[in-house]
C-alpha cells in the first residue's frame, strides 16, 4: 500500500477531473481504483480519511452552496453527500493540500 502522503498527492494531482468527470472526491477515488492507480484497500483508507477530517462545518450539519453556509433540510437529501459544491475543484484543492501538510 502506499503511503498516505502518496495516496493524497495522487488525489491532488487528478483533482481537475472533478471539474468534468467526478462531482467529489469519493467519485475521484472510484475512477482512480477502476483505472487501476489505487487498489480496493487504498481507496477504503482514502474514504475513512476523508470522513474521519470532514470540514467541522459539514458535522454541524452545514453544506456549502454558492459560498455561503447553508443548513441542512434533513427531509430533503439536497448535497448530502458532498462537503462542497459538485465539481467544484477549488475547496477540495485546498483541503487536499492542507491534508498533505499535516502527513
Amino acid at each position: 500500500m502506499n503511503t498516505p502522503k502518496v495516496l493524497f498527492q495522487l488525489l491532488l494531482d487528478n483533482v481537475d477531473m472533478i471539474a468534468n468527470e467526478c462531482p467529489g472526491l469519493c467519485s475521484l477515488i472510484h475512477a482512480l481504483c477502476r483505472k487501476g492507480y489505487i487498489d480496493p484497500e487504498e481507496s477504503n483508507f482514502l474514504f475513512d480519511v476523508i470522513y474521519d477530517h470532514a470540514p467541522r462545518w459539514y458535522m454541524l450539519r452545514y453544506y456549502v452552496e454558492d459560498g455561503m453556509f447553508q443548513r441542512r433540510d434533513w427531509d430533503n437529501a439536497k448535497n448530502y453527500a458532498f462537503y462542497w459544491k459538485k465539481h467544484s475543484v477549488a475547496p477540495r484543492k485546498r483541503w487536499l493540500k492542507k491534508q498533505i501538510a499535516k502527513l
